[in-house]
């Protein structure tokens, strides 16, 4: 399977998790431009190392994903995943290399289920199961150069215990 609709199909899936049932007045977007901006490090809150934590925690880096393919901002993205994550580097030079010349438009993606698998002190294995929306990569001018459709998945997230949280080591498609 071609890597870049695997890679999009993460990120627009982890977008859609990252909206939530709160109470508070909505608040108005920034407008929308062609390249990322720069953002302050973002703070990662803690997750207790627990199955329900580690579990919490890839709903947070689906948030993050989420976040970058709507702005290509991929700062929190880098926050929650080890330097020698592979497949997270290839996500992160995706959105970077595709709003460095153009933007992603698409639906939100789904998180069904996440269940920690194995747990000990340093390290957790949760497997994801979600839908990835449609989505479209665009070109510079609008013009529409790749398009997918929603299509569901199962990712395996290996993390390693930092600090208070976690981050992700590796990050693998299900057969």
């Amino acid at each position: 399977m071609d890597l870049r609709l695997v890679v999009v199909a993460l990120c627009v899936a982890l977008a859609a998790s990252a909206c939530s049932g709160s109470d508070k007045k909505p608040s108005t977007l920034p407008p929308l431009t062609s390249t990322p901006t720069a953002s302050a490090a973002p703070s990662v809150p803690p997750f207790p190392p627990t199955k329900q934590g580690a579990a919490a925690f890839t709903r947070e880096f689906f948030r993050a994903e989420n976040h970058a393919t709507q702005t290509g901002d991929v700062t929190r993205l880098r926050a929650l995943s080890e330097e020698s994550c592979v497949s997270c580097n290839k996500l992160i030079d995706y959105f970077v290399r595709t709003w460095r010349n153009g933007s992603i438009r698409g639906e939100p993606s789904v998180v069904r289920d996440a269940a920690t698998a194995l747990i000990s002190a340093s390290s957790a294995t949760v497997t994801v199961d979600f839908a990835a929306g449609a989505y479209d990569e665009l070109d510079a001018s609008g013009k529409t150069t790749y398009h997918s459709d929603a299509r569901n998945y199962l990712y395996t997230f290996v993390l390693d215990r930092v600090g208070p949280g976690w981050r992700v080591r590796e990050l693998r498609r299900n057969s």
